[in-house]
This record gives C-alpha cells, sequence and structure tokens, in this order.
C-alpha cells in the first residue's frame, strides 16, 4: 500500500533528508598537484612507495595509485592498483608511506586509512607510479612519479624524455608508459633518469630535505626536481621513504619546536633540540648519515618530564663532506616520526679522525692532509697527563684498555682538544 504524506509533511521531509545529507562527510575530489611523491623502492619482498599531501583531505578521501603504463589514452591493462582510503581527517604537510596493503602515516597518531587492490609491484614491470581518482577508464590524474629509461642505443626507437616519458613506438607492455597529458613533469610529475642513458633507471629513491618548504608551489617544485633526490640501484632499505621532511614548516611532530646543530672548531657537531610537550614521546634516537640514504644511529634519550626542555647531544667526529643528521621520535601510540634533515658539511682540508668513540681498549687516530700532527696528549677529566703520544705516522693507535670508564681529552699539537668517552 502506498504511503499518503500532505504537503506540509512532504516538506519537512524534504528538508531533513536536505539537512542530514549535509551531515555525511563528503571525499574531496583533488586536483592535478594535490600530492608529491617524495620516495619508492623496489626489488625488495614488498615494494613501497611514499607521497606528500599539498591540500588539506577529510576522512574517507581516496586515491588509486596504479604503475599501470598510460598508452596516451587508456592504460595498458594487467598491472597492479592499490586504492588508498584516508582514515582521518589529514592536513596538508602530511607524509604518508604504501607499503605492500599498508598505508604508515608519518609524524601523527591518527589512523592511516585502509589500503585495497594488488600490491603495486616494480621490480618485475611497471616502472611508474600514476596517482588519479575515479576510475581506470576514466582516470583524473593528480600526479606521477616515472623512473623508466630507455634509449635508441637499445631500441630502434624514440628516447624516453623528461616532457613525454617513454615513447608510444616502443610497445604497451606495463613498463612502457607515457606521460598523460595533463602532467607537466617538473610541476607535478617526476621523470627521474638521463635522456639517452638507460643506465640512469634506478630502482631505488628518495627525495632529499635539503630545500626551503613552505609552500604548496615550493614543495612541488623541489619535489619534482631530480636534482633534489638520492637514487641508487641497491638492494632497498626503509631510509628511501617516507622521506622525513618537514613540509610547510612548524609544527614539528609531536611538541618538537626546533632541531638545530652547530659544527665546533675542533670538528664536534653539537645537535639540540627543544620539545613543548613530551607526554606522548617514548623516546628519542639521533641518527647520522654519510649519503642521506643510510642512517645509523649515535645515541638514544628517554625524554624527561616537563614543558619546554632542551635536549643536547654531541657527534664526536665530523667526516669529510656533507654530514646528514635527523631525530627520529619513538611515540607511545608505535608511530615513528622524524625531525627535519640537517646537513653539515666539513670543508677542512687536514682531518683528524678518532674512533671509536665512544672507546673500549684502543683509539684510533687517522690523518689526512699535507701537514699530519706530529704529536697530541692524553688528558684525564682534571686535565692530568696520562701519556704522550707520537704521530709518526698517518695512523696511530692509542691504548687505553687499562684506563677507568669517564671521560678523556685528547689535546693535539695544534692546540685542538677531542673529547674521548671511555666504556
Amino acid at each position: 500500500m502506498k504511503n499518503f504524506y500532505p504537503p506540509s509533511s512532504r516538506i519537512l521531509l524534504t528538508l531533513v533528508i536536505v539537512l542530514c545529507s549535509h551531515l555525511v562527510p563528503k571525499a574531496q575530489v583533488l586536483s592535478v598537484g594535490d600530492i608529491a611523491f617524495t620516495g619508492y623502492t623496489s626489488g625488495g619482498a614488498v615494494d613501497s612507495f611514499s607521497f606528500v599531501l599539498l591540500t588539506n583531505i577529510p576522512s574517507g578521501t581516496s586515491i588509486n595509485f596504479t604503475d599501470d603504463a598510460w598508452l596516451g589514452a587508456a592504460f595498458s591493462g594487467g598491472e597492479e592498483t592499490v586504492t588508498w582510503t584516508s582514515g582521518a581527517a589529514m592536513t596538508a604537510g602530511r607524509e604518508i608511506t604504501i607499503f605492500g596493503l599498508t598505508a604508515i602515516v608519518a609524524g601523527a597518531p591518527i589512523s592511516p586509512g585502509t589500503v585495497t587492490g594488488t600490491p603495486i609491484n616494480l621490480t618485475t614491470s611497471g616502472d611508474q607510479v600514476l596517482a588519479y581518482q575515479g576510475s581506470a577508464a576514466s582516470p583524473s590524474f593528480i600526479s606521477g612519479i616515472h623512473m623508466n629509461v630507455y634509449s635508441t642505443t637499445v631500441l630502434d626507437c624514440d628516447n624516453t624524455t623528461a616532457a613525454a616519458w617513454d615513447p608510444l613506438c616502443i610497445g604497451s607492455g606495463g613498463s612502457f608508459c607515457s606521460k598523460p597529458g595533463i602532467l607537466t613533469t617538473g610541476v607535478n610529475a617526476l621523470w627521474i633518469g638521463v635522456e639517452g642513458d638507460a643506465t640512469s633507471e634506478r630502482d631505488n629513491g628518495r627525495f632529499n630535505c635539503t630545500c626551503p618548504l613552505t609552500t604548496a608551489a615550493q614543495i612541488r617544485a623541489a619535489v619534482n626536481n631530480p636534482a633534489n633526490w638520492v637514487t641508487d640501484q641497491l638492494t632497498p632499505n626503509e631510509s628511501y621513504n617516507p622521506a622525513g621532511c618537514t613540509f610547510f614548516g612548524p609544527p614539528l611532530p609531536l611538541g618538537l619546536l626546533s632541531f638545530t646543530g652547530t659544527s665546533n672548531p675542533d670538528l664536534s657537531v653539537t645537535l639540540q633540540w627543544k620539545m613543548a610537550d613530551q607526554q606522548l614521546i617514548q623516546g628519542f634516537i639521533v641518527e647520522k648519515s654519510l649519503d642521506a640514504l643510510v642512517y645509523q644511529p649515535l645515541g638514544s634519550f628517554i625524554p624527561a618530564s616537563g614543558h619546554g626542555l632542551i635536549y643536547a647531544f654531541t657527534d664526536a667526529q665530523m667526516t669529510p663532506g656533507n654530514n646528514y643528521y635527523r631525530l627520529k621520535i619513538l611515540q607511545q601510540s608505535g608511530v615513528i616520526a622524524y625531525s627535519e634533515i640537517l646537513v653539515l658539511k666539513n670543508t677542512a682540508t687536514e682531518l683528524i679522525r678518532f674512533y671509536p668513540n665512544p672507546v673500549t681498549d684502543r683509539l684510533t687516530i687517522q690523518q689526512s692532509g699535507p701537514k699530519p700532527i706530529a704529536s697530541a696528549v692524553l688528558l684525564d677529566g682534571q686535565g692530568r697527563t696520562l701519556q704522550k703520544v707520537r704521530l709518526a705516522g698517518l695512523k696511530q693507535v692509542v691504548e687505553m684498555g687499562d684506563y677507568p670508564k669517564g671521560i678523556y681529552i685528547l689535546k693535539l699539537e695544534d692546540g685542538k682538544v677531542i673529547k674521548i668517552m671511555k666504556n
């Protein structure tokens, strides 16, 4: 039997439906350049990639990612596609890593959302990741990254270029991909390679956080410039993504107000960071890298109680060239966040290295440069002389096994002093 509603009831019912429809959060339709890729790995057990949001999104926003080849008007078909759906509202600057069918959000104890579909496999075929909304039959492209390189030296065809990516004359396989016309390399898409050089293809890459990153336009220009990336053809590791940058400047992860580094005359580095709130922090780890790829831990800290606390750590010895430092923040929720990366350059032409530091039994002194230091004095923490060291060559070993644990000073003949920790 049909229900009959008087005109006034129908108006009220319509009004209720309209009002309720406005209470349901709508997923956002993204525009070209609203995300930018920040890293990728291939060749491991599970391939992965990361990207940064360049606009705020509500919960439930979905983005499709595929390594299927775009052939000018349609996908070739047959490659993998995953769909990431945000589990919470996220602000611009948030970096997300897709690891198989798992999403990881850097720097925030919020729901990372869900990943469905078939995990992207960059190892066997499909040397690109395209981000789009809508259907595969009618995609609305947002961004793309391409790391394939073909050249006329290996194929009787055109070269891969930044402007067009792979030429359509190559074929229709998943590894051959032309650039969607709505995307522009260097603006809202990225190609990593050298035109005409097939050996420039790279299986792993990560955006290197060495640029000011305070506006969306600035981030797009920096992230989509291959000169700002570090890449290799080696076995992948987790340091490739996420990039761990502080996009859009403050706020830093969970109460981190600042992270600074200063190089000292004795070639040591003093790192400091200030925390506003630490109740959600489990610990800190200071990490260092010599190539901006692989980071090694230097020291760890348990947060103290209080607000506005300043922590300090000293790296006793810089190495020649660039020294990269970052702060790994372990949160109570299990989420791992990273500070911005500090780059301190050692430009000294005459270098002295002391290792290991802390030392257990033997301290090695290694020199380089045209005028090596000839002698040094080892002092205890009170400034008393323990032994005089004659640096007969470019490498000298100082025996410290009989000394108790503590702080020691190695004073060089040119006046420089080095702090040595004895375990």
